[in-house]
């Protein structure tokens, strides 16, 4: 081992190669870290027979103590002592860097695995963290001391690469963290590159215009550096800034890179695929996901202006600490337009279809003096609708349905409407109307104002802050 290691550095330094013809460049990325809680690492891999040897350094450290996650299956964890205050920060403990003037810190541990005859290898959550605290950059070295040939992805941008008689090496370099790293045997070409994305796959298939339409999505969500790797026998590996598929079209391997690279940047709830699909095509200003979040963003852009549409989407792209649900889609929309809305929450585990788009009244519901309903005035088709089961049974009525009609009833009337016809029954009596008299939104009946004050004999009184219901009979009893 040392003899190849000698022989390692023999050959960097006759061939001038250490860091070759990007390394200056490379270097730039490692002044950030300026910010409070923020940091730029160097993160040197040794690739050997018994596992990934990392040598990581921290660098630009804040005065202030941060603890360590050390990666799960990490062993041999310690302080890389390259310098004299490399690890003068470091807790006996080795699970914190504690409060010190020394900025640059370095530890090493080593990632065991087992050498097989493998085509691919997927490491996931194998590099080091620190607690409450931001990477700015990274620059990374891999050397391949197994000389196994393929290439290395980890979503960095490949800056250099040397193949050579008993090693390969590597360097990569690009803002943000890294947390998992992938090698292949296949080789595949560089087919295109930019600030934003690099792919690898088969020549002669994709043109550079597909391409640059990958980046327009991603520069709008403003996503870190991704890589796709496109390979006809291997698919369905995601790492945190990289996808190695075998997807057949350019759109399905945008919205993986896209859809990631928001996960990357904010708060994203795990168990709302819907809501992160939404916010993915409002971010990046085109419909991505599935036919459900499509329909969803669509639907979303016409109950919106130009103007509320772009307020929306400024105010949700600088909420990098907030956790992006259904119910701050809610908040923003509310505080964008002044209207309600049950989209978002109704759809946010959506699979089959959407619950439909209605606006709603800010104000409460109040029934008969101080009951306060859940459920909101409906706005739609100028016209206000409120909602019959919660409404009516506060007014002291029963409310039952079939597949054929409705029924409303309490000890005085009893009302009958057909689900598609356009006449009612009120007490054994038929009565002719010019269209239904409610709506069906989702599983709910919404009875239309002007019907439940001629029909019903409501008095509805709308104030500045809150809508009241009552029976006129009732107000008749109390009055008298």
């Amino acid at each position: 081992m040392k003899f190849m290691l000698r022989a390692f550095v023999l050959l960097l330094l006759t061939n001038g190669l250490l860091v070759f013809m990007h390394y200056n460049e490379a270097k730039s990325v490692m002044a950030g870290g300026s910010n409070e809680g923020e940091y730029a690492q160097e993160i040197e891999v040794m690739h050997r027979t018994d596992g990934l040897y990392v040598r990581h350094h921290f660098k630009h450290l804040p005065n202030a103590r941060f603890e360590i996650i050390w990666p799960e299956e990490s062993t041999k964890r310690a302080c890389y002592v390259n310098e004299t205050d490399a690890c003068t920060r470091l807790n006996d403990e080795a699970t914190a860097f504690v409060e010190g003037e020394a900025n640059n810190q370095s530890i090493s541990y080593v990632i065991p695995q087992s050498i097989s005859t493998q085509e691919n290898m997927f490491f996931k959550d194998v590099f080091a963290t620190l607690h409450n605290a931001e990477v700015s950059s990274t620059l990374m070295h891999i050397t391949d001391e197994m000389n196994l040939g393929g290439f290395w992805v980890n979503g960095l941008e490949r800056v250099g690469e040397k193949k050579m008689a008993l090693v390969d090496y590597a360097l990569y370099r690009g803002s943000g963290a890294v947390t998992d790293l992938y090698w292949q045997q296949m080789e595949k070409p560089l087919l295109y590159t930019s600030d934003r994305l690099s792919v690898y796959g088969p020549e002669g298939v994709y043109t550079d215009e597909q391409f640059q339409g990958m980046t327009h999505a991603l520069d709008a969500v403003e996503t870190l550096h991704a890589t796709v790797v496109m390979n006809s026998k291997i698919g369905g590996i995601d790492g945190n800034r990289f996808t190695i598929t075998n997807a057949p079209t350019i759109q399905g391997i945008v919205e993986k890179v896209v859809i990631e690279g928001l996960h990357n940047q904010y708060h994203l709830p795990q168990n709302e695929k819907w809501t992160t699909e939404l916010i993915a095509s409002l971010l990046s200003g085109e419909a991505l996901g599935s036919e459900l979040a499509r329909s969803g963003y669509t639907q979303l852009r016409e109950q919106l202006t130009a103007e509320q549409l772009a307020q929306m989407t400024t105010t949700i792209r600088g909420e990098v600490a907030e956790e992006l649900d259904a119910d701050y889609l809610t908040e923003r929309f509310i505080e964008t337009t002044g209207f309600g809305t049950s989209f978002f929450k109704k759809n946010r585990s959506a699979t089959d279809a959407l619950y439909p788009f209605v606006l709603e009244d800010m104000r409460g519901i109040y029934v008969s003096g101080d009951k306060k309903l859940e459920k909101s005035v409906v706005l739609q088709d100028d016209e206000r609708f409120y909602p019959a089961v919660e409404m009516f049974t506060e007014l002291g009525f029963d409310v039952t349905w079939n597949e054929q009609s409705l029924y409303i009833a309490n000890s005085e009337r009893s009302y009958r409407f057909p689900l598609k016809e356009k006449f009612y029954i009120f007490n054994e009596r038929r009565f002719d109307l010019l269209s239904l008299p409610f709506k069906r939104i989702g599983e709910e009946f919404y009875f239309e104002e002007k019907i439940l004050v001629r029909i019903f004999h409501t008095e509805i009184n709308k104030l500045d802050n809150r809508i009241d219901i009552n029976l006129i009979s009732e107000l008749s009893k109390e009055k008298s």
